[in-house]
């Protein structure tokens, strides 16, 4: 558990060998660029976790979603 930027709280744990589970609360008050440079740090994180891209885990998010795994 941690806080970064625009981001009050970041909640991270592993669910499984292939899921983490995220958890964010964010402060809408911030400047936009503080709130662009959270989203890019967060986004650099989030692929060095998974090893997977914005668009490939939106990808991975939405295949689980079409075959009700969510």
């Amino acid at each position: 558990i941690t806080s970064y930027g625009a981001m009050r709280k970041l909640r991270v744990r592993i669910v499984s060998g292939s899921s983490l589970c995220v958890e964010t609360t964010t402060d809408k008050d911030v400047p936009d660029d503080m709130a662009l440079d959270t989203i890019r740090k967060f986004n650099l994180f989030l692929e060095s976790a998974t090893g997977f891209n914005s668009k490939q885990r939106r990808d991975r998010l939405n295949k689980k979603a079409k075959e009700g795994k969510l």
